[in-house]
């Protein structure tokens, strides 16, 4: 597994590279990372303790309520507070308030029966919907913003074994991407669902893809403003642009999300070049005294907004203009918090627990948090960036 292997890189626009990629990417290493991000508040963790790999993020700490963020400044139940003019995300074009149950997928504002929707495996908001591997079977799909489910790919894929089981897809655009794995490497696809058809793939070689890991020895994992992240095990990230073929090593940081051209990482920021991708891309810096004490508890990371200019603090509670750190908003749901997430429409989504019952919440920087859902028993998992 860590037999290390002559790594080079072919940069051409063709469908194929000669690069020679060491064993298959370890994605679950990424999602346990991951995890920090979204960790089961100790409130309702017995009721719920299960092992998720459902693309919520959750939150750590204190049980709402408990805890005034910012001592001196009274709250009431529900309604944010504000400091520094801080108005919050601007809003993108995408579905608006998505989460989902184990029976049912929400999506602006109406719900859907789940049908091949999956629980265990990872779904991303894209522009056109919601796309995700199908539950048993990996194969690529697309909630549209109507609630049909429509498969992008065929049942076995045109190369390979098997699909990856990652589907990873551009809040900005109608791109989404997908690995489709077979014995001597990968092929990374990238699809246009305004179109319904493939853009392009790109080959990437390697030795004994399929005995090592189910994604193979690259996965396409993130997608952002047309250009798709992919992780390979040299370790590293290359930019793959498929409009123009681009296809190009950013370093040895693992992308970790990417919005609005925002990039973040798991590790190594300072070990990306972005400047390949062309103008206007930059990554995520964590400043100031708030980030600074997360930085000494080992959690210093955070959620990106979709436009790529707010960052929520691990709890999902503080939301922050990266760029402006004294521009906050705190959100205070009503009952125990359990999974935060931002929407598209620019406002904070929150999974809550009072006693046993789950409830759903979209909370926004000028107004009291209202529910989305009455209590349940379901749980309720949102959609967020990392599964």
């Amino acid at each position: 597994m860590n037999e290390k292997m002559e790594t080079r890189v072919k940069q051409t626009f063709d469908h194929r590279t000669d690069e020679l990629v060491p064993p298959p990417v370890d994605v679950a290493a990424l999602v346990r990372r991951g995890r920090r991000r979204r960790s089961w508040r100790s409130a309702g963790a017995a009721a719920v303790a299960v092992a998720v790999v459902g693309g919520t993020a959750y939150a750590a700490g204190t049980v709402a309520g408990d805890a005034d963020p910012d001592p001196g400044r009274p709250t009431k139940e529900g309604l944010p507070v504000v400091t520094g003019g801080a108005a919050g995300p601007q809003p993108v074009d995408g579905p608006t308030a998505v989460f989902h149950t184990k029976s049912s997928v929400s999506i602006d504002g109406r719900t859907y029966p789940a049908g091949n929707f999956p629980w265990d495996t990872g779904p991303h908001v894209g522009q056109l919907g919601v796309a995700y591997p199908a539950k048993r079977t990996g194969v690529p799909h697309l909630m549209k913003r109507d609630g049909s489910q429509v498969a992008l790919a065929p049942d076995r894929p045109k190369v390979g074994d098997r699909y990856s089981g990652w589907v990873a897809a551009d809040a900005a655009s109608p791109l989404v991407a997908w690995g489709e794995v077979g014995p001597t490497g990968v092929d990374v696809v990238a699809y246009d669902t305004a179109k319904g058809s493939e853009i392009a793939r790109k080959r990437v070689n390697c030795q004994n893809a399929t005995s090592s890991s189910s994604f193979g020895c690259a996965v396409p994992y993130v997608a952002s403003d047309g250009v798709v992240f992919v992780h390979t095990n040299r370790p590293g990230t290359i930019a793959w642009r498929p409009a123009d073929g681009t296809w190009q090593r950013l370093g040895d940081g693992s992308v970790s999300q990417a919005h609005g051209k925002v990039v973040d990482t798991f590790s190594g920021p300072d070990q990306l070049d972005l400047s390949v991708l062309g103008d206007g891309w930059s990554r995520l810096r964590l400043t100031g005294p708030f980030w600074e004490e997360q930085e000494k508890q080992g959690d210093a990371e955070a959620l990106l907004s979709f436009d790529g200019s707010w960052v929520t603090d691990p709890e999902g509670k503080r939301v922050e203009d990266w760029h402006n750190p004294e521009a906050t908003v705190t959100y205070d749901p009503p009952g125990s918090e359990v999974a935060a997430q931002y929407d598209t429409d620019g406002s904070m989504l929150y999974v809550t627990m009072s006693g046993d019952k789950y409830r759903a919440w979209d909370c926004t920087a000028t107004a009291r948090c209202e529910p989305l859902t009455e209590p349940t028993d379901e749980e309720i998992r949102l959609i967020s960036w990392d599964l």
